[in-house]
């Protein structure tokens, strides 16, 4: 708040279509979480006002506060210092409290974080890491990336293994100062790790490799039910193409459950619309076209790998109303995006 009231004459002279399409996308959010409310006969687990507090006071003003924020004073270098630190903190306290005596149950048994929350600090971890291997080769950056795959490994989270593997690959992929032949070094050399790590999570029993195998077998009751979410939101935008649907999707499984359809794209079609499907589509193929400059040509390319990740995990299981992770990062990406073409002559950052 502190930060819009001071520098918030900024936003209102930022040229980007982006900004405009995600604002005009905000206005259709916020119109279907008041409308889902009161001419719906959805009954929502939590109240109206909690759901607005949440949306202005948790994803909408600490997203223009980043955009309001003069990225020249920001010391990112010591920001991702102290984010590695932590998360290599977090994870081996995540794998010395591990339940090794239930490894079905994928929890951390002090610390309680559930294992998509796991799954994903090791994938943010493994980015990093690989992010400053590749800008300086030591060990340590070796070292936290098998901690990395490891809590992967422990918390069988598919979605934070399958958004390293792209994430990584597009880091070696757009990386100039790594050499053709390397690149396949490190792409090779990356597969052939995952399988090492695959046949050692079966020789020991771990739900990773169970999951893993559930998927070739067709039996994975999390992906039908994940399924069954696709096809009723492609089937809510094909019965109510033009004005949409309700902000979340009311379903009858094993029971009646009240949530999202576990994909960006087919949410944004369901709740918005034609208008707000296509505009949140261009929201993600934007972003992530200036994610990808920012990669090449920024030392902030760290930003851009989370990001990324980001996107594939919101493809695969999150939703755009909760995942406030997303809309941060997103304008962290517009932010530097904005920063750099107004610089062309000084990207450099603290």
């Amino acid at each position: 708040m502190l930060v819009i009231f001071f520098n918030g004459k900024k936003i209102f002279h930022i040229k980007s279509k982006l900004f405009i399409a995600i604002v005009f996308f905000w206005i259709i959010m916020f119109v279907k979480i008041i409308y889902s409310f009161y001419y719906s006969s959805i009954n929502y687990p939590e109240s109206i006002l909690k759901y607005v507090f949440t949306f202005f006071g948790v994803l909408v003003l600490p997203s223009l506060s980043i955009l309001a924020t003069p990225l020249e004073k920001i010391n990112f270098k010591f920001i991702i210092k102290i984010l590695f630190i932590t998360l290599i903190i977090t994870a081996l306290l995540s794998v010395f409290s591990y339940d090794f005596n239930n490894l079905e149950s994928r929890l951390s048994k002090y610390l309680k974080i559930n294992p998509i929350a796991l799954g994903y600090i090791g994938a943010n971890l493994g980015l990093i890491s690989g992010f400053l291997f590749f800008k300086n080769k030591r060990l340590i950056f070796i070292l936290t990336f098998l901690l990395a795959i490891l809590l992967i490994a422990l918390s069988a989270s598919r979605g934070a293994l399958i958004s390293l593997f792209i994430s990584l690959l597009l880091s070696i992929i757009f990386n100039y100062n790594i050499k053709l032949k390397n690149k396949w070094g490190y792409f090779i050399g990356f597969n052939v790790f995952l399988i090492v790590v695959l046949f050692l999570s079966l020789n020991y029993n771990l739900a990773f490799s169970e999951r893993i195998l559930k998927l070739f077998y067709n039996s994975d009751e999390s992906l039908r039910q994940r399924t069954v979410l696709w096809l009723a939101s492609i089937k809510g935008f094909l019965n109510n193409p033009f004005l949409g649907n309700t902000f979340l999707i009311s379903l009858k499984l094993k029971k009646s459950i009240v949530t999202y359809p576990h994909n960006f794209i087919f949410e944004s079609f369901y709740t918005g619309g034609i208008i707000g499907g296509m505009l949140y589509l261009y929201i993600l193929l934007d972003s992530f076209k200036k994610a990808l400059k920012i990669l090449v040509n920024s030392e902030l390319g760290w930003i851009s790998l989370i990001f990324i990740q980001f996107i594939i995990f919101g493809l695969l299981s999150s939703s755009i109303y909760f995942f406030y992770q997303f809309w941060l990062f997103l304008f962290l990406i517009l932010s530097v995006s904005l920063f750099l073409k107004e610089n062309k002559n000084n990207n450099k950052f603290n």
